[in-house]
């Protein structure tokens, strides 16, 4: 229609980057172009979550043959296949020749969080691996770390404990989807407060602890169960040190024992 504009968003026209991911921002963007032959007055685009407005974004003008790119943040609450549907000029502000072509959907998938597994514990005892010690040994506590979820995790913590007392705690910046990672520490078992003359220890790495305020915890898909978050070895530790005692006491005078 001679001097009507004609808006519209072409197959592809919609984008959302990054790619979506359970409660992280991402942009959505599409592309309005005027295929008529006026120049628009301002109106808006309205971007929606399946029924449900997320954003609208406003376009100032639009002359004839050019095309305008808006774009809205969007925070997904939920994993899976979402619709975004984007209506231009849902408000009927500018007359056009074709309503029918201001409505587009595409279909996006969001990732779930991320799960971290805990998947091997062992030590490395003097440089060599193995699971007995003398306490006087420097031991190494080496946790193996996986991410089995469908997105990265970043900024937890991996927590080593003997017997249910901390003894160190790993920072971990960032895991992808599927990576691994192995972190660890090195431990002097001569600290320990109670030690007997064989000492049979249950040692643990538990992976992004759930409830402990102490530390920061990554939302993860089996929240807040976490089954698999923790690995456990024990390791044995003998007290080596000499044991000096006083088996017999005796006297003598000129030498001759009295």
């Amino acid at each position: 229609v001679l001097g009507v504009p004609d808006l519209m968003i072409r197959a592809g026209g919609v984008t959302v980057s990054p790619s979506p991911i359970r409660d992280r921002e991402t942009t959505v963007s599409a592309t309005v172009t005027n295929y008529g032959d006026g120049t628009t007055s301002a109106f808006n685009v309205s971007f929606y979550e399946g029924d449900v407005l997320i954003s609208t974004s406003n376009v100032s003008n639009l002359p004839k043959g050019q095309s305008s790119t808006v774009s809205i943040t969007w925070t997904p609450a939920v994993p899976g296949l979402i619709t975004i549907v984007v209506i231009v000029d849902e408000e009927d502000a500018i007359t056009e020749a074709d309503k029918d072509n201001n409505v587009i959907e595409t279909r996006v998938t969001v990732a779930d969080y991320p799960d971290l597994v805990a998947i091997d514990l062992s030590f490395i005892i003097n440089g060599k691996a193995g699971n007995k010690a003398n306490l006087n040994d420097t031991v190494q506590i080496m946790a193996v770390i996986y991410n089995n979820g469908e997105s990265s995790a970043s900024g937890f913590d991996v927590v080593f404990k003997m017997n249910e007392s901390v003894i160190g705690v790993v920072p971990v910046a960032h895991l992808a989807v599927q990576g691994t990672t192995t972190v660890g520490i090195y431990w002097d078992p001569s600290t320990m407060t109670s030690i007997s003359q064989l000492n049979q220890l249950n040692i643990i790495a538990v992976v992004n602890p759930p409830t402990d305020p102490a530390y920061t915890h990554v939302p993860e898909m089996d929240d807040p169960t976490n089954d698999n978050n923790r690995a456990s070895q024990i390791l044995e530790v003998k007290d080596n040190r000499p044991d000096i005692a006083v088996t017999g006491i005796t006297v003598s005078s000129n030498n001759v024992n009295v």
